[in-house]
């Protein structure tokens, strides 16, 4: 389940740059929360060993990523 939904967010996450112009556009518009979902993967870069419960975090971050886009507008 959680590899599915990583995909789906993958996926959603890469049309909103595609419909945004690209990567600089997408950012520009995204900073600010890029910059929250950099730090919330920050404290999971440190671990050498990834468990279940790292890779649930690391799928929510992107869930949060992608809600954000949704409602702050990045998405058309």
């Amino acid at each position: 389940a959680l590899h599915d939904e990583l995909t789906s967010l993958t996926v959603a996450i890469a049309c909103d740059v595609l419909d945004s112009g690209g990567l600089p556009e997408w950012t520009s518009r995204n900073a600010a929360a890029l910059e929250r979902a950099r730090s919330s993967y920050a404290g999971l870069a440190t671990s050498a060993n990834a468990d279940i419960a790292m890779v649930t975090v690391g799928v929510q971050v992107l869930r949060d990523l992608s809600h954000a886009i949704r409602v702050g507008g990045g998405r058309r």
